[in-house]
């Protein structure tokens, strides 16, 4: 059987458009609620974004004392290494000033006692007694003659003293030293006054 639509035509066009108008304001408030469900989720991101940039600013407030403690760290760090450097030197300029004695000691004539070596780079002193003015000349030219180290040697001055009725000569020398790494302000002051 045949299907008879017995609605007058006007009523079919009304419902045809009613139908569009439903369509169409269903697809309307499909794309609004899609474009709204993409505003809100853009909102939401920048919110979120927004809440991060506040937080990594207060972590950068907070962290910013100890970046300063950080580079104060490190630059007593770097003092501390400087210093430890030339501390390891010690020994070695310890070990050249010792052997610098030990070639004085070699080359001083028996009639010289020494007083006082006294060494800040680069220049060495050196006080001592004799009976005699003659080996203090020999001295001075020996430490030159002998000693590596020693560029030259000056005597300052000669005083005559007098100790327990015993006439002696006072001298000093002045040597100008050149030894590989310096030696800075080691100063082997070594007074041993013997004639007291």
């Amino acid at each position: 059987m045949k299907k008879i639509n017995l609605l007058p035509p006007e009523i079919k066009v009304k419902e045809e458009n009613y139908i569009q108008r439903m369509v169409k304001l269903s697809f309307s408030l499909l794309v609004t609620g899609i474009l709204l469900l993409i505003l809100g989720s853009a909102l939401f991101q920048l919110f979120s974004l927004e809440r991060e940039l506040s937080n990594l600013e207060e972590e950068i407030q907070i962290m910013a004392p100890y970046e300063m403690e950080r580079a104060d760290l490190e630059a007593v760090i770097a003092i501390k290494e400087e210093q430890l450097a030339e501390l390891s030197q010690l020994p070695s300029r310890a070990i050249k000033v010792g052997s610098l004695i030990d070639e004085i000691q070699q080359i001083i004539p028996e009639e010289l006692w020494l007083t006082h070596v006294g060494i800040e780079y680069p220049e060495m002193y050196i006080e001592g007694y004799t009976t005699v003015a003659e080996p203090i000349s020999f001295f001075s030219h020996n430490l030159v003659k002998g000693i590596e180290a020693i560029n030259s040697a000056k005597i300052e001055f000669t005083d005559e003293t007098d100790y327990r009725g015993v006439d002696l000569i006072r001298f000093g020398i002045r040597c100008d030293l050149e030894m590989e790494g310096g030696v800075e302000r080691d100063a082997i002051g070594q007074d041993s006054n013997d004639t007291d």
